[in-house]
């Protein structure tokens, strides 16, 4: 999706696009999927849609939200969304319920909710305040309140006992997740980092910079640094580099591929089997 409004559905293999579904009234700023089949999507006009892929048709419009609507993932539960946006609340939906209102409503920011991450009934909020805040998904409570970042924050992921989180100050940040505890931080960017992925260990970021960065969450043999309460400092990771604007987006796809969205208006799929770990592909 984009700031045309338009929500594009694309066969990867091919690279070609099989749909365009239309109902957003303007920029359509966040995804997520469900099932192979089910596609959520959050947009400029406070809306969140949720859209038949098989079928290409919009299957149901959610409008409680005031304000932008500027992220969005899948709880645990079916049918479970999960958004955040300007106007500061963290909400979760059941989707499969008849109610046009969210079921919580997680509130504490103080600025706009930027990123979200969710495992099971742990969801992690990040917002433009400088902080993350863990919640229970289930209770709506929230568990902890993290303030190490300098500036606001892009991206946030769950992965298993720790949480990963990038911000505009530059910085990648591990922490515990029960505690809040800061474990590693992670420098090397030049600039702001704008996304970050997170599996089996690795940790890939995107910056402002242009540059992707690899990460090796399990290695803690990390220099002492006066940044934050705790933890070391990780200077560089390796870097990979070839789109020409700010990478906005991050996943990793498997263990050996990494796909990258940029301002350069291209999709590059990165594959670390080769051993100068080069572009295999480019979807402009």
């Amino acid at each position: 999706g984009g700031e045309d409004k338009v929500v594009i559905v694309w066969d990867l293999g091919s690279g070609c696009a099989l749909a365009h579904l239309r109902q957003h009234s303007q920029a359509v700023l966040c995804m997520g999927s469900e099932a192979d089949r089910f596609v959520y999507t959050g947009g400029a006009d406070q809306d969140v849609v949720k859209w038949d892929v098989a079928a290409r048709s919009c299957v149901r419009v959610l409008k409680s939200h005031q304000g932008l609507v500027l992220c969005l993932v899948m709880g645990a539960g079916q049918g479970q969304v999960i958004t955040g946006g300007r106007n500061r609340d963290v909400r979760v939906w059941d989707t499969l319920s008849d109610s046009a209102l969210p079921a919580l409503t997680l509130s504490g920011h103080e600025a706009a909710v930027t990123c979200l991450s969710a495992e099971g009934n742990v969801v992690a909020s990040g917002s433009d305040d400088k902080t993350v805040r863990v919640w229970n998904a289930i209770t709506g409570r929230c568990l902890s309140v993290i303030a190490e970042h300098q500036g606001p924050l892009s991206a946030v992921r769950l992965a298993g006992r720790y949480l990963v989180s990038g911000s505009f100050d530059g910085r990648v940040r591990q922490f515990e997740v029960l505690t809040g505890a800061l474990l590693k931080t992670m420098t090397g960017h030049r600039n702001a980092v704008l996304a970050l992925d997170v599996r089996g260990g690795r940790c890939v970021s995107g910056g402002n910079d242009r540059d992707l960065r690899v990460w090796d969450l399990d290695d803690h043999s990390t220099a002492a640094t006066g940044e934050g309460a705790g933890g070391g400092v990780t200077i560089g990771g390796y870097a990979l580099g070839g789109h020409n604007s700010g990478v906005q987006a991050v996943a990793i796809a498997n263990a050996n591929c990494v796909v990258s969205a940029s301002d350069d208006y291209e999709l590059r799929v990165w594959d670390f089997s080769v051993p100068q770990r080069r572009r295999r592909r480019v979807l402009p």
